[in-house]
C-alpha cells in the first residue's frame, strides 16, 4: 500500500490507509476495525492518535481489513515492533530488518539518522575529519587513528554515512571535512536509539580506561547525598558546564585529538523507599 513503506511511525500511516479504504469500501470504519481486532473504539482512536500502539496479534487482521498484501503485512509486523519496543537492542534489531526489506534503492534519510544514533564511531569520525586531511584514500591509516579496534571497512561505511546525511563533505581540494549539518533525534524511534548510543559511549569508557596512560586521562567519581526536589538545580549546574567546555573546545588555537566526555548523573540509592520495596529486592 502506498506510503507504507516511507513510514517511520506506522500510525500516522494508519490513518491515512483507514481513509483510503472506506473511500473503496464504505462498511470498512473505524468502528467495524476496533469490533474486528476486539478491542474498545477509544482505545483504537489512542492508537490512531500517536498515544498507544497495537499488538503484534492484531496485525493479520488490520492487514486483512486494509487488503494488504504478504510482504506490506510482514512490513508493517516489523514497524509496529520497532514503534513499541522497549529497549534499543529490540528497536535496533527491528530497523535492520526494515531496511533489508525497503532494499538499497528504498533507502531513506531516517534509515541513515537511525544509523548514525546506533554507534559511537560516527560522531567521533566526525570529529577526527576536522583534525585530519582525509580523502577517502587508505582506510587503514584512518582506522587506525582510533584507540578502540575500528577495521577499514567500518571506517569507510561510516565516513559514507557521513556524507549521505550531508555532516561531512569535500572541500576545494577534495578533502572531507564536515559540514555546519545537525542530526535531529525529536523522533521517539530515533530517542530510542541515541538510548543505544549514550550506552555504547559509556561502554566505550569502560573499555579504554585501563588501556589510557593515566596522564592522558582524568576519572573521578563522586558519591554524594542529594535531594529530590532540588535535582534540576544540579542538572542546571551540567548544562553550564557542558557549555562552558564547548565554549572552551571552540577557541582552541590547535586540536590534535577527539576525546569522549561523559557527565553522568544516575540515582544509585533511594532515602525514600519503604521497607517493604527494599525487602522485596533483596535476594
Amino acid at each position: 500500500m502506498e506510503g507504507l513503506h516511507q513510514a517511520s511511525d506506522y500510525r500516522p500511516w494508519l490513518n491515512v490507509a483507514l481513509k483510503d479504504i472506506r473511500r473503496r469500501h464504505p462498511s470498512r470504519t473505524k468502528k467495524a476495525l476496533a469490533q474486528l481486532l476486539e478491542i474498545d473504539p477509544t482505545h483504537l482512536s489512542h492508537v490512531l492518535a500517536g498515544q498507544k500502539h497495537l499488538a503484534s496479534r492484531h496485525i493479520p487482521d488490520v492487514a486483512h481489513f486494509l487488503e494488504l498484501a504478504p510482504r506490506e503485512t510482514r512490513y508493517l509486523a516489523t514497524l509496529v515492533r520497532l514503534n513499541s519496543a522497549a529497549d534499543p537492542a529490540t528497536s535496533h534489531q527491528a530497523f535492520l530488518e526494515l531496511r533489508q526489506m525497503r532494499g538499497d534503492l528504498q533507502r531513506n534519510l531516517s534509515d541513515d539518522t537511525h544509523e548514525y544514533f546506533t554507534s559511537w564511531l560516527h560522531p567521533v569520525m566526525r570529529t577526527l575529519l576536522s583534525l585530519v586531511e582525509f580523502r577517502g584514500l587508505g582506510w587503514t591509516r584512518l582506522a587506525g587513528l582510533f584507540r578502540k579496534t575500528v577495521t577499514p571497512d567500518q571506517a569507510r561505511q561510516s565516513v559514507e554515512l557521513l556524507l549521505r546525511l550531508g555532516l561531512v563533505e569535500r572541500d576545494p581540494r577534495g578533502i572531507l571535512r564536515p559540514t555546519g549539518g545537525t542530526v535531529s533525534s525529536g523522533e521517539k524511534w530515533l530517542g530510542q536509539a541515541v538510548q543505544e548510543f549514550q550506552r555504547q559511549t559509556i561502554a566505550l569508557s569502560g573499555e579504554l580506561l585501563d588501556a589510557t596512560p593515566k596522564p592522558e586521562r582524568d576519572v573521578s567519581t563522586l558519591t554524594l547525598p542529594a535531594s529530590r526536589e532540588r535535582l534540576d538545580e544540579l542538572k542546571d549546574k551540567i548544562r553550564q558546564f557542558r557549555q562552558e567546555v564547548i565554549a572552551w573546545a571552540r577557541d582552541l588555537p590547535q586540536e590534535d585529538v577527539v576525546v569522549q566526555l561523559n557527565i553522568q548523573l544516575l540515582p544509585v540509592a533511594d532515602a525514600r523507599r519503604t521497607e517493604r520495596t527494599a525487602a522485596e529486592k533483596t535476594p
